[in-house]
């Protein structure tokens, strides 16, 4: 079988993500689109299962990747394939399917809880404390169903069908992917030091001991769109 990741900079890799395709015995082909990857040349039937990643864009700019990463998302859809998408991720593939875009109220950088939603068609634990580094929101595609939500943003992922999830928040990341990210994204973590940001310091995101239950929890959503 055949994953491929869409990842748009250095250090918001599949973390997690990767160690599942491995325990799963998938192929790993891991795209740039930002870099140029030709995403127009892919067809559905090239793979088994669609993730994309975060990064620092919003799926609302006008870079022409984004869009061409949004006609991969129906491509894969159209045959029926699973598709995964984090952060950015889960912005392109709710806009690719009638979703919105748009700032929130409160930017949130830091490790967060979220419960699961009442509308989740999966059980899931009532709350999970995730990495939070988003700054936008989605809504609902039509049809959707939200899995999880706090106080900070009502939409923290959905499930589209019984083959699409988008996770607005961070499952993947691993000890070892914390340090990079934030020297990666230091002039973004002191530009959204305000009074509108719900924010922790880069000293109390790098300490925190990620909850084992995350891992469970991702290998669970990546499980119940592919099995």
């Amino acid at each position: 079988m055949k994953m491929i990741i869409l990842q748009h900079n250095e250090v918001e890799g599949p973390g997690l993500i990767q160690d599942w395709a491995e325990d799963n015995q998938y192929d790993v082909l891991l795209l740039r689109p930002d870099r140029g990857a030709l995403l127009d040349r892919i067809r559905a039937d090239q793979f088994d299962l669609l993730v994309i990643m975060g990064g620092g864009n919003s799926a609302t700019d006008s870079d022409p990747w984004l869009q061409s990463e949004r006609d991969l998302i129906h491509r894969a859809h159209e045959a029926n394939k699973p598709i995964f998408g984090v952060c950015l991720g889960a912005q392109q593939i709710a806009l690719a399917f009638g979703g919105r875009i748009s700032n929130i109220p409160v930017t949130e950088i830091g490790w967060f809880p979220v419960q699961a939603d009442q509308q989740s068609p999966l059980a899931l634990p009532e709350t999970l404390t995730v990495l939070h580094w988003h700054g936008q929101q989605f809504t609902l595609p039509p049809d959707a169903k939200r899995l999880f939500t706090n106080s900070m943003t009502l939409n923290q992922g959905f499930m589209l069908g019984n083959n699409i999830i988008g996770l607005q928040f961070h499952f993947e990341m691993k000890a070892e992917n914390l340090g990079p990210l934030i020297d990666f994204d230091h002039d973004y973590l002191a530009a959204t030091n305000a009074p509108n940001a719900v924010q922790q310091t880069p000293e109390q995101i790098a300490a925190v001991d990620i909850d084992a239950q995350n891992k469970t929890v991702l290998y669970q959503l990546l499980d119940s769109i592919t099995k």
